[in-house]
């Protein structure tokens, strides 16, 4: 018995394995140190033969050892199984440098596979490298800038405006990294940014720094787009991280370890910006950048009146999709066009931001008659080959019918504005028949005493609104004033937002909102830019309105909470409806205090 259940599940599993698209790769260590000792593997997701593995003479090795997992699984009815079959060698360097292992190859199947090159650095040994003390065995305290750093990196350091320019922000590390308990990522003023997704959970990597081998993590990636010429700084970044370091041990029952905070932080950088090229520029540009193309359609070339049809502008490629303006249309008059609805569709990848804009106009002839709708002109800036690029569409021709239910007997006359239409052949009335009131020649309204009362109250009325005129001006010259009005309404705006986030149960973004409402109704009721917004500044400012210090230290706590939620999501705990709840309890005590 048991060997058939045996065979049957073998046999399901080949059936498995037709359905299935086969995998052969190849996994290393990308950085490694002098001394030592790595594995390479080989994965394959299917049974093969004559396994060949590439030319290791760059290193001392053994092996290859090889190990088989299968896990099958019973899917709408079907088993579906799933096999890794594993050859690992282990190796080690002879000397620095990098060295590239070459493809394996394996048959499955009487089909060959092979694995994609891969490359490993090889740097000097160093003693600190994968130590979580090192040096610090002295004072455990003191942390070098070197064991452990932040750094904001761009692809470029010259760009175009409107080119977009990739941002990583990576923490460097050769301690035990156990968290992050405050982030502040820079505000990119200048710029229209778009984040790049990256895993919720940060991965650990190797990178070789200088010869130096360390273990790094992308906190942020960002598609920046300067939105003017010049140089952009790019403020620094700050990190407060957790460390575990290991310390004698002082009793059984201790760990032998210790959680130390480090504060790390990053320079400020300069982006080298050049204004677009003002010779070659075309007419029709309205500031696209990028590697662009569009294309128009029309969904009917023969309509009859009051029948509606669509005309849709699609811009895609990869560039500043977002920025970009639809192009200029000229339609004709008899045609009643509508608001384009437009729809983007695109996303963010470490290549710039990528997909399409789409543009549809609907339009409805109100006269039968054979129209033209002009080519539609788009032109844009191609970075890659430092010049304006212009396409334009096909020329378009509408015949339009009368409609059956098209009983209108006047005649339109249109210019180019469709709200100057006017109706010829209406001009001679029918007389009419009523009897008239008529009034004696000398009753005459002017001068009564109903007329005195309502000039006078006219004139009341004129005045008291020429005087809120003048407040009001006054008052929207005072910025300050206006942004501290406005606090509350635009606070209220971002929570409705984080609600919405709550229901939905999207962490990452029901922080992120709160953030933004709480320091955005800071910055507005204290009359300072967000970008200068910090705790310290904040506690003072607060302490000079007189607000007490169990609300101040209520809100640091909070936006605590929210900080490490949004930066280190895998470890936090926060109630999303108590911390909700919290924000809108403070800004509402403060818009009690603060006036």
């Amino acid at each position: 018995m048991k060997k058939f259940l045996i065979i049957l599940s073998l046999f399901f599993a080949g059936l498995g394995l037709q359905a299935q698209t086969i995998t052969f790769k190849a996994q290393s260590k990308k950085v490694v140190a002098l001394n030592e000792r790595f594995q390479l593997t080989f994965t394959v997701n299917a049974s093969g033969k004559k396994f060949i593995p590439p030319n290791l003479n760059a290193f001392n090795f053994s092996g290859p050892s090889t190990s088989t997992n299968m896990s099958s699984q019973w899917i709408n009815g079907k088993m579906t199984s799933t096999y890794a079959y594993t050859f690992t060698y282990v190796l080690q360097a002879k000397k620095v440098g990098k060295f590239t292992v070459g493809s394996a190859q394996i048959m499955v199947k009487n089909k060959k596979y092979r694995t994609q090159p891969i490359t490993i650095e090889v740097v000097k040994s160093n003693s600190n490298t994968n130590s979580a003390s090192g040096s610090s065995q002295q004072n455990i305290d003191n942390i070098s800038d070197k064991d452990l750093f932040v750094r904001l990196s761009l692809n470029k350091n010259s760009i175009t405006q409107g080119e977009h320019v990739i941002a990583t922000i990576k923490i460097y590390t050769r301690l035990d990294l156990a968290g992050f308990e405050n982030i502040k990522f820079p505000n990119f003023n200048g710029f229209w940014t778009q984040e790049i997704k990256t895993p919720d959970q940060i991965q650990l990597t190797r990178e070789n720094v200088n010869g130096t081998i360390y273990n790094v993590g992308v906190l942020k990636k960002m598609v920046l787009f300067p939105q003017r010429s010049g140089k952009i700084s790019i403020e620094a970044t700050e990190v407060e991280c957790v460390v575990r370091k290991r310390v004698r041990r002082a009793s059984f029952f201790d760990s032998g370890y210790r959680s130390i905070k480090k504060k790390t932080k990053d320079r400020v950088k300069q982006l080298k910006v050049k204004a677009l090229p003002s010779f070659g520029k075309p007419l029709s540009f309205k500031g696209a950048v990028g590697n662009l193309k569009m294309t128009a359609t029309i969904d009917k070339t023969k309509l009859k009146t009051n029948e509606a049809f669509n005309l849709t502008i699609k811009i895609s490629g990869n560039g500043n999709l977002k920025l970009i303006d639809p192009p200029a249309t000229n339609f004709p008059p008899d045609f009643e066009t509508y608001d384009p609805d437009i729809k983007n569709n695109y996303k963010a990848t470490t290549n710039g931001v990528v997909g399409n804009k789409t543009i549809k106009y609907l339009m409805i002839p109100r006269q039968a008659g054979d129209f033209k709708i002009p080519a539609l002109k788009f032109s844009y800036f191609n970075p890659q080959t430092g010049k304006y690029q212009e396409v334009a569409s096909e020329e378009f021709h509408i015949q339009v019918e009368k409609g059956d239910n098209d009983a209108s007997d006047a005649t339109v006359i249109g210019d180019f504005n469709k709200g100057n239409v006017k109706v010829v052949g209406s001009d001679i009335r029918f007389i009419n028949q009523n009897s008239l009131e008529l009034k004696p020649i000398d009753d005459f309204f002017f001068g009564t005493g109903l007329f005195i009362g309502i000039y006078v109250l006219l004139s009341a009325l004129f005045t008291a609104l020429v005087l809120w005129r003048k407040k009001y001006i006054k008052e929207q010259a005072n910025i300050s004033l206006v942004r501290n009005k406005r606090a509350n309404k635009v606070s209220r705006k971002r929570l409705k937002t984080a609600a919405a986030h709550l229901k939905k149960a999207r962490r990452e973004a029901f922080f992120e909102e709160i953030l933004k409402a709480l320091w955005g109704y800071l910055s507005d009721k204290l009359s300072i830019p967000v970008a200068d917004l910090s705790k310290d500044n904040v506690s003072e400012k607060l302490k000079e309105r007189q607000v007490d210090e169990a609300a101040t230290l209520a809100f640091m706590d909070l936006i605590n909470t929210c900080e490490f939620a949004c930066y280190a999501p895998s470890e936090a705990s926060a109630n999303m409806e108590e911390v909700y709840k919290k924000a809108g309890k403070f800004i509402n005590e403060l818009e009690q205090k603060i006036k």
